[in-house]
């Protein structure tokens, strides 16, 4: 390794370890989001903070559907992202 390449190690592993850092603070609230789906309503209002369910279920999928027009913002989102394509 040249010295030009000693000097810029160690601000490259600076430049890694931050983008690390806000790549993990991005994808944390999807994650979240993933992992609520699947728990019960009485998991998800805890103080108690766990990515993995105890009692996983996928009935908050259809309640969804059912509370929000959710098929409307999909074909929205849709109709926006071809638009601008």
């Amino acid at each position: 390794m040249d010295d030009a390449a000693a000097r810029r190690a160690p601000s490259r592993l600076l430049l890694e370890l931050a983008i690390v850092a806000i790549c993990l603070v991005t994808i944390f609230p999807f994650l979240w989001m993933i992992s609520t789906v699947f728990k019960e309503s009485s998991e998800v209002f805890t103080k108690d903070i766990r990515f993995i369910p105890q009692h996983p279920t996928l009935q908050n999928i259809p309640n969804a559907f059912e509370l929000f027009p959710v098929k409307d913002w999909i074909w929205n989102s849709f109709g926006i992202a071809a638009l601008t394509t």
